[in-house]
């Protein structure tokens, strides 16, 4: 009985885990004040003074097509200097992200937008 009544909780736990939640098809209500819709974007480019759009792609891709008055920046810009950290990939320090930023003109009361590309993860890394 004991084994029974064990397995029909490991069981319905494992149901309500693979329950698949209600999602709203209301995008906004996702958003916060780091991720923005293209709108907004598009907002903040009319209206803000001293926005600063760093472009988060590759050279190329940011030659192809990219949005004017934007900064191209790419991962080695902003990621830490070889041995610097025991493992690879880190970001770079605050010393070195303050020296980068600045180049752009970016100070601590500077609004930032990133873009990104498609599923490229580099934009939310920096």
């Amino acid at each position: 009985m004991k084994k029974l009544l064990t397995v029909i909780i490991f069981i319905a736990i494992f149901m309500v885990g693979m329950a698949t939640p209600t999602r709203s098809k209301e995008y906004s209500a996702y958003a916060t004040n780091t991720l923005v819709s293209p709108e907004t974007a598009n907002k903040m480019i009319e209206t803000e003074k001293g926005l600063v759009i760093l472009d988060v792609r590759k050279q190329a891709a940011f030659e192809k097509a990219h949005l004017e008055g934007s900064y191209q920046i790419w991962r080695p810009d902003f990621s830490a200097d070889e041995g610097e950290y025991e493992y690879n990939g880190m970001r770079a320090t605050p010393k070195k992200m303050s020296k980068t930023l600045g180049f752009y003109g970016i100070t601590a009361n500077t609004h930032i937008l990133l873009l990104g590309a498609e599923a490229d993860y580099d934009a939310s890394r920096l």
